[in-house]
Parts: structure tokens; sequence; C-alpha cells
């Protein structure tokens, strides 16, 4: 889908307020020509002419207009027509006013469009795209793009169709008095649009350059905010207040810029209005009849009408500037909704239900970049019920083993297979309902404790989520803070320490009640009595399900069933702690790195087992 089809799209769903703009548009339109018209008798009275101008019959409809008024004495005239004027303006404004409404219902509406198409993308599209990714600029994209190309969008409708429909009244008006003025007058004002085609190419040069600013003030905002820490560990409050000071300076420079070229149209035009204007008064004088005077009530309605032409004009290229300086941020939209070149994941339709046999890798063939593989034929086997540990190297595809066995990612060769069937055949909810993980980068909401271990059940119950909680060994902690479960984490849980974070990732992981468990280096963060609290948590978990356990630290996964020791996108070795131990390999090696046993075979071995 393009982005014209999607605006369309968007459009189509609101028929009611887009035939309301119109509506509104095209009455406050015959209301503006029916205004201009009630000036014609004033003027013919004025020039002291009839019911003709020159020998020539007064052209429809003035003539009705003249009709209906032209019997009264100029000094009554006057006060019926500033009544009438008076009437019709106030209902002009009422319709204005309504388009203005509608307008502002249709933007909000669009924009929710917008921001829910982005939500989709961003939850449909592969971990891939989204990894590959600025934060900041996702932000920028779904948050500001979609105002500000929603408001472009509107503000083409609902001030750009009013201003059509005024002008092609008035154009109407102005034909009918004279052509030959008209088609003058046509020329230069198309001229004069023309002359101003160069600076709407500028307008949107300066959009681009505004994207850009505003994806790099971004980018050193979210560095500031998020990487505070770091900053005042290494004294660098300096550096990054001067680079937030130059991105900020760049980015206003650019709206700067852009601002000044988009309110350089209004007056440019203006003053080619003017011009216009005094253009007509001396191409008017050669084209009226030698009888001046006569001519005089319809050459000075002419000059009024057009003098009211120029405003629809003029607003319509300063919308369509507005237009231009937007269409950047359009196209960064546009790509970002569109399925060119991203990866997605389609769900397979085979429910699952619970693991019967073993979930096994078979052949599997995977990298993050083309060219640079992480998995290079990987083949293992875990049967229901299982503990295995997954070991190895920094690099190896430890963490890419949870990736694919989450389906965050598919392999580009061979498969995943659970009791048999690949598991790109079955429902993806269905399957992640059933897993349950705990990760080393536990993200939490800045919600309560409670809201966080229930985001896995939100129709949980309190009871649900105190036991998850006791399970994890968690309760203790959370009933000691002063708010208990009601008690708010902070910004990624920053308000609590990182052990008190894994076991609410743990109770998170219990409550959902899954069959397999996936635990991603979960404990190598943490000092060491948090770790033997979260291990003994993990322990307890792990009672009676398949469990997966990739870890850095060996004495994790020493008890495991089977240790399976990953390098180089392989499995280069496999079996239980004592039996790789007895092979002198990979994982000896890594044992005595970390001094968890001495190469001579003493006691402490039998610590470790």
């Amino acid at each position: 889908m393009n982005a014209r089809t999607r605006i369309l799209g968007y459009l189509g769903r609101h028929r009611l307020l887009v035939g309301a703009l119109v509506c509104t548009s095209v009455f406050s339109a015959l209301l503006e020509g029916v205004g201009m018209t009630l000036f014609f008798p004033i003027l013919q009275g004025m020039s002291g002419s009839g019911a003709t101008a020159g020998g020539l019959a007064i052209p429809f409809p003035f003539d009705q207009v003249y009709a209906a008024l032209g019997s009264f004495p100029l000094r009554e005239r006057l006060q019926v027509v500033g009544v009438l004027l008076f009437a019709i303006t106030l209902v002009k404004g009422m319709l204005i006013y309504t388009t203005v409404v509608v307008a502002a219902r249709l933007q909000v509406r669009v924009v929710r469009h917008y921001r829910d198409d982005c939500a989709a993308q961003t939850m449909r599209v592969g971990m891939g795209f989204l990894n590959k990714q600025r934060t900041s600029d996702l932000l920028v994209v779904i948050d500001g793009y979609t105002e500000s190309t929603a408001g472009a969008i509107v503000n083409l409708v609902g001030a750009a169709l009013p201003q059509l429909f005024t002008m092609g009244w008035l154009l109407l008006l102005l034909v009918l008095l004279s052509w030959k003025l008209t088609v003058v007058s046509i020329a230069l004002v198309a001229f004069a649009s023309f002359v101003l085609t160069g600076l709407t190419r500028r307008i949107m040069d300066a959009g681009r350059a505004l994207v850009a600013t505003r994806y790099a003030f971004s980018r050193t905002l979210f560095d500031v905010i998020h990487g505070m820490k770091v900053i005042r560990l290494f004294n660098r409050e300096q550096l990054m207040t001067e680079r937030f000071v130059e991105a900020d300076v760049k980015y206003n420079a650019a709206r700067y810029r852009s601002t000044k070229l988009v309110g350089l149209i209004g007056p440019l035009f203006e003053v080619v209005g003017i011009g216009v204007l005094a253009a007509i008064l001396v191409v008017g004088s050669l084209l009226v009849s030698h009888d001046s005077k006569a001519w005089l009530g319809i050459l000075l309605t002419f000059m009024l009408i057009l003098a009211r032409l120029i405003v629809p004009v003029k607003q319509l290229n300063t919308v369509r500037a507005g237009v231009m300086e937007k269409l950047p941020t359009l196209y960064e939209l546009d790509a970002f909704l569109s399925e060119t070149g991203k990866e997605y994941l389609p769900s397979g339709t085979r429910s699952f239900e619970r693991l019967e046999g073993a979930i096994e890798f078979r052949d599997v063939e995977f990298s993050y970049e083309p060219g640079t593989p992480v998995m290079r034929g990987m083949s293992f086997r875990i049967p229901r019920g299982a503990k295995v540990g997954v070991v190895g190297p920094s690099g190896g595809g430890k963490s890419t083993i949870a990736e694919l066995l989450l389906r965050f990612y598919d392999p580009q060769g061979g498969a995943v297979l659970v009791d048999g069937v690949d598991l790109r055949e079955i429902e993806v909810e269905s399957w992640r309902r059933r897993v349950g993980v705990v990760t080393q980068d536990t993200f939490l909401f800045n919600d309560t404790i409670r809201n966080n271990i229930a985001f896995a059940d939100p129709e949980a119950s309190d009871e649900a989520v105190e036991r998850a909680a006791r399970q994890a060994y968690a309760h203790d902690f959370i009933s000691a803070m002063p708010s208990g479960y009601a008690t708010t984490v902070g910004d990624r849980g920053v308000l609590i320490s990182g052990g008190q974070r894994q076991r609410l990732a743990i109770a998170r992981a219990i409550l959902a009640e899954p069959e397999i468990l996936v635990f991603d280096e979960a404990t190598s963060a943490l000092d060491t009595e948090s770790e033997q609290i979260v291990q003994e948590a993990l322990d307890a978990v792990a009672e009676g399900r398949t469990v997966v356990t990739i870890a850095h630290r060996l004495s994790t996964v020493a008890d495991s069933d089977t240790i399976l020791v990953v390098a180089d996108g392989r499995v280069a070795e496999q079996g239980t702690h004592q039996e790789l131990l007895a092979l002198g390999g990979v994982y000896r090696r890594l044992v005595e790195m970390q001094d968890l046993e001495p190469s001579d075979g003493s006691p402490e071995v039998d610590a470790l087992t």
C-alpha cells in the first residue's frame, strides 16, 4: 500500500466528515459570492448608471441583484446591503467554524489511524528490523511524524477545499462581468504561482533538513536521558551538554529556515496580488467603453471581487508550501509503514497445547547479517522435562538459541522442530503462551509491582499474583516496601535492585504457567548474594518443567541433565558436567578459566558437582 492509497483509505473511513467539509465549503463559498454581488448595486448607483453599462446589459446574476435593490434610494440601498452583509457574514462565520471543528475532528481520526497502523507494524515486523532501528528515531516517526503528516493532509482537505470552492465561485463571477479582464487576471496569477514554484522546492529541501536535524536532536536527547549514569560516572556532563546544545541549535536553525521560507509565501503573493490589481486597472481602462462612467460600476465590482479572489489563492499557495515542507515526514512515515525491505514472521496455524516428545534443532543455519553466520548447521535435542544447559565462548550462538526458540527469528536453513513439527507451522500465540522467559536484561514497566507481574496475565487475581511472587522468592521484599504490591518500580525498574528485578521477572514468567522455561543469562549481572537467591528461585520454578538455561557462569548449569557447549555456531560438545570434564575439551578449558576447578582434580571438583 502506497502513501496515496493509505491516505485515501483513511479519509474514506470518514465519508461523513469529508462530506460535511465539502458541504460547509460549498455553502460558505456561495455566501461569499452572494456577498460580493451585493456591492454592485452600490457601486453602480454611485457611478450614476442605471440598469445598463455603456449600452450593454448588466450580466447575470448582477442584473438580478440590481433589479432587487436598484429601486431603493442610494441611502436606503446602503442600509439594506449593510444588513444583508451582516446576516451573510454571520451565517458564513458559523459555516467556517463548523469547517474548523470538522477538520480538527478529522485530523484526530487520521492521527489515530496512522498511529494504530504504526503500532500494528511494530507488533508484526520481525525483530531483525526493530533491532536495527534507533529507538529515538522510532519515537519521532510514530509520535511526531504521524501528527505533522495528518495535520498536512487535513489542512490540504480542510483548508484548501473551502478556498478552491471560493475561488471557483468568484472566478465565475469575474467571467460573467468581463471574460477579457478575467483572462488577463488568470494569466497574471498563474505566472505568479509559477514564479513561486522555485520557492516551494527550497521549502521541500528545508523540510528534508528539518527531518535530519530532528532525528539527530532526538538521538542526542535519548542518549542524555538513558545514558545519565555513564555520563556522570565518567564526568562527561559538559561534553554531553555541548552535544545536546549543538544538536538543538542545528534543529532550531532548520526549523527557523523552514518557517522563514513558508512565511515568505504570503507576503510575496500579496505583493504580486496588488501588482495584478494594478495591472487590471491599467488594462481595464483600455478595455472598457469610452463611456467610462457607465462602466465604472462593473470595473470597480470586478476589482473588488478580484481583490477578494487573491486571498484564497494566497492561502492555497501557503497550504501548498506547508504540504511541501511536510512531504519528507510523509515519506519517512510511509517508509516505516511499507512492507518493502522488512521481514515478517507469519504465524502458523497449528495450535500448541503441550510438549509431548522433544524440541529439536536440526541443521539450523542462521545469521543476523548476510555473510556473518551465527549458526552453522547446529543440531541438538531437548527432551520433555529435561534440564539443558547451554554454555560456550561469547559470540558462539548461545543467546541466538533463545531467539530462535522463542521465534523472534526464523532460521535461514534447517528447522526448529517441536514434537517433529516445524515451529513455523505452529501458531505463535499458542506457542509463546507455553514458554516462560527470564533474561539478563529484565524489562519492567514504569508501573506498580503488581501490574508488572500481572503483565503475563492481566486477568489474574491478586491471590494468583501473590502466589507467583512467593514462588519467585519475591513476596518478602515486596511486603517490606511501604506500598507493597502497589509500589511503582520506576522507568525500566530503576527504583529497585537488580536481584529484585530478576525475581519480579521470574514471578511474571510463573504467572503465565509455562511448560517450557528459558533462562538466558538470568543471573550473570547479579552479585553473589542476589545470584544465590535468584538461583534458588529459578531452581524451584524449574521443577517439573522443560528448562533451557543459557549461562556464562558454568556453576549455573553444572547440575543440568545435559550441557551443550556451543562454539563457532555448532554444538562442539555435549554431555553431563562430569562427562564434559573427562573429555578435556572446550568445556574443561572454560571451567579452568573460571577457576571453578583446578586442573589437578582436587576436592573442589566434588564441591562443584
